[in-house]
């Protein structure tokens, strides 16, 4: 995550960036990318920022391939996006559910080992 102003024009606002390589993004990709919602929900927790005081520009930098290593193209393509409470509470469930089952893979792992 890049770029991160916590005030513009006198009110509580973000603005964040985040720079992709590799693939041509299109907007569909960048209004769905979970990796955002996670960064929001971080903004979240840790400033209590709202999600809809976050907007978010998702600059696409399109690679060329040459014997396997990219080459940024030159070309950047901005998206401009933003999330949800909603968004935020979803991902943070995906993380606790995410997290019960890393215990429960643990426990049985343990058990195995005789532990």
């Amino acid at each position: 995550m890049e770029k991160i102003c916590k005030t513009c024009h006198n009110r509580p606002t973000v603005i964040g960036g985040e720079y992709k390589t590799g693939h041509r993004w299109n907007q569909k990709e960048a209004d769905s990318t979970e990796q955002l919602d996670w960064y929001t929900l971080l903004l979240h927790l840790k400033y209590g920022i709202e999600p809809d005081k976050v907007q978010w520009v998702l600059t696409s930098m399109p690679t060329e391939w040459n014997f396997g290593n990219p080459i940024v193209t030159g070309e950047i393509i901005n998206f401009e996006t933003k999330r949800t409470m909603s968004d935020i509470i979803r991902v943070g469930k995906k993380i606790k559910d995410s997290w019960e089952k890393l215990g429960v893979l643990v426990a049985e792992e343990y058990k195995s080992l005789g532990l």
